[in-house]
């Protein structure tokens, strides 16, 4: 890179502003990361104030620390199985010691708007401190990450009736404490991890709890089987499940659901009035991961419920199904909707009429290519938190930022504006299609060929060492033992930094974790 480093400015500091700040610093950007926080972390910190959305103390992560880690950086030895919020909050801050990221950043502060300096050539950053909006700077910048991630703007139903409903109305934003809701009876509306989690805490110290959904779902347990229930990818499986979703869509999809529906029905005796069926296919919705819905449900402290007609009067709400209930509270768990306004006329989400795709639940997608890099701007613009498969989170946008940085530094090349409006174009479609079926989670894209799009743009080397070539069988040859751990070990976050392919940075410690965990594994006879 020239002795003058491009500067990249990267708004939010949860997650995915962490990553994306330590993978540009490692290839020579000039990095600034701002949050209106007074600590990095986003949402895995808990905090108490009403506005701030956030984990609780009780949350315990979804996925296993196995899996769950970025690529370069695993969890310390004592943490348990599923990490807790605690956990996540001390990993996120010592991922920024470790990487020298702490003395990049600008904590306490709000980012009013940004715009493209046509003339300049530059971004235009306006920001002040938290609670001093008078104070406002404005400062020049190369590049922009958008990192604010998807969960904004809470999302809030139109409810016939609502207004006269003489009870309390809240949004999962503020659920801090169930001891607030001791004795009452409580409505909690939307169907997701958010809803499993709330349902939970309140089942112990609410009258009763009520769940209204208009879907079904599939309910899966942290652990299966004796082991957490992410354990059961392999690179191979992961291969052939992804060749299988490219060429024979169809038979993908059936084989997916049929065992994922086939293990919830296995572990759980359900129950027609749960209205759990028809569940959304597995392809485009994540199961819920919840140790205690289910029993909730049979126990009764949880009833379950069609979706609300309207609100009668007083304090009874009328279902879609003719059932009428009285409750003393309403909290929406109905997710959250991503706000880009603060990027002016680069809003991703403004755009012809023409190219628009509305989902199924209304959210309006922003149009970028590979789901990361803006239309308008792609040498300049970037976002992360639009994207989902059936990965960890922390590894996708990591896999993102690595391949975002290559693209900017110029080791890897972005296609035409034509060809990234025509993939732009594809997925647009193919959303759509899906949308119209059945739930799609926001942000869904093809895993398979992401994969191999941030493999070649970011130089990760998989493709290449563990195909059928001659580096595949290099590989085998030489290093018989960690083949043969990568492939039908369990795939871990450290197997992307393993290759050196010319590009993004490899880890030197990949090759040790992936033994050690392996080894770790197989010690507790989670894996032959």
């Amino acid at each position: 890179m020239s002795e003058k480093a491009p500067t990249v400015a990267v708004l939010g500091l949860g997650a995915l502003g962490l990553v994306s700040m330590k993978n540009m610093l490692e290839e020579g950007f000039n990095v600034t990361g701002f949050d209106r926080n007074s600590y990095v972390g986003g949402l895995w910190h808990y905090n108490e104030e009403n506005e701030n959305i956030s984990v609780l103390p009780s949350t315990v992560t979804n996925g296993s620390k196995h899996r769950g880690s970025f690529t370069d950086f695993p969890f310390p030895d004592d943490t348990p199985d599923f990490p807790t919020s605690s956990h996540m909050a001390k990993y996120l801050t010592s991922y920024a010691e470790h990487f020298q990221l702490m003395p990049h950043v600008r904590l306490g502060t709000t980012i009013h708007r940004a715009w493209w300096d046509e003339l300049k050539r530059k971004w235009e950053i306006e920001f002040s401190p938290v609670g001093n909006e008078d104070q406002k700077t404005v400062q020049e910048f190369d590049k922009i990450i958008h990192a604010l991630g998807p969960d904004q703007v809470p999302n809030i139903p139109q409810v016939a009736g609502i207004e006269k409903f003489a009870g309390d109305v809240s949004h999962s934003v503020t659920f801090k404490s169930a001891d607030a809701y001791f004795g009452k009876r409580v409505l909690v509306v939307g169907f997701g991890n958010t809803s499993a989690d709330v349902t939970g805490l309140l089942a112990g110290v609410a009258e009763q709890v009520y769940v209204s959904h208009r879907h079904g779902a599939i309910v899966l347990p942290r652990w299966v089987d004796g082991k957490p229930v992410d354990h059961v990818r392999t690179y191979r499986k992961g291969w052939i499940l992804g060749m299988m979703s490219r060429y024979t869509p169809g038979i993908w999809k059936k084989v997916m659901d049929s065992v994922i529906v086939g293990l919830r029905n296995r572990l759980y005796d359900l129950k027609p009035e749960w209205q759990l069926d028809p569940a959304p296919s597995f392809s485009q919705q994540r199961p819920i991961i919840s140790d205690n819905l289910i029993d909730n449900l049979a126990s009764g402290r949880v009833i379950s419920l069609p979706s609300i007609r309207h609100v009668r009067d007083g304090k009874a709400i009328e279902m879609t199904d003719g059932t009428v209930i009285e409750v003393d509270s309403i909290i929406w768990c109905t997710g959250y909707t991503v706000d880009y306004s603060l990027l002016g006329k680069s809003d991703p989400t403004i755009y012809d009429q023409k190219d628009a795709c509305e989902m199924a639940n209304g959210r309006k997608m922003p149009r970028l290519y590979q789901n990361v890099i803006s239309l308008q701007h792609p040498e300049s613009l970037a976002f992360m938190g639009n994207l989902s498969f059936m990965n960890p989170a922390f590894l996708m946008f990591d896999l993102a930022s690595m391949a975002l940085a290559q693209l900017w530094k110029g080791t890897s090349r972005l296609p035409s504006k034509a060809e990234m409006n025509r993939q732009v174009d594809e997925q647009f479609k193919w959303i759509a299609n899906l949308s119209n079926n059945s739930r799609v989670t926001p942000g869904l894209t093809k895993g398979v060929d992401w994969l191999e799009w941030v493999d070649e743009a970011a130089g990760l080397g998989m493709g290449a060492n563990l195909g059928y070539g001659w580096q595949g069988w290099g590989f085998w040859l030489t290093d018989r033992e960690l083949c043969n751990m990568v492939m039908d070990g369990l795939l871990l976050p450290f197997h992307y930094r393993l290759f050196n392919a010319g590009k993004r940075k490899p880890w030197v410690g990949a090759r040790e974790n992936i033994v050690k965990m392996n080894r770790e594994l197989r010690a507790k006879n989670w894996y032959p």
